[in-house]
């Protein structure tokens, strides 16, 4: 029993260490990408990318509203002038 104990002590200890070498790993990784500049090319134009395409969602937006409320009833109209003419007397 006292061994089984021991050995699992061992195994518990073997795998803190290993998890804290991995995550100092990971933040020395993490201290090296934030030091590193070279990312920072790509920034600008996905910026530029994202605000393009919500002006273009705008515009779409904008062009939709404007066709289902004002240019489809008038035209709606319209036709219905054309293919229904006055009732003679």
């Amino acid at each position: 029993m006292r061994k089984n104990q021991e050995t699992l002590k061992n195994k518990m200890e073997n795998v803190a260490i290993a998890a804290r070498l991995f995550f100092l790993q990971k933040e020395k990784d993490w201290k090296e990408c934030l030091k590193n500049n070279k990312g920072a090319i790509y920034i600008g134009p996905t910026v530029m990318i994202i605000v393009y395409l919500v002006i273009g969602a705008l515009i779409l937006a904008a062009l939709y509203w404007l066709f289902k409320d004002t240019i489809i009833p008038m035209i709606q109209s319209k036709i219905m002038e054309m293919f229904n003419p006055p009732a003679r007397p």
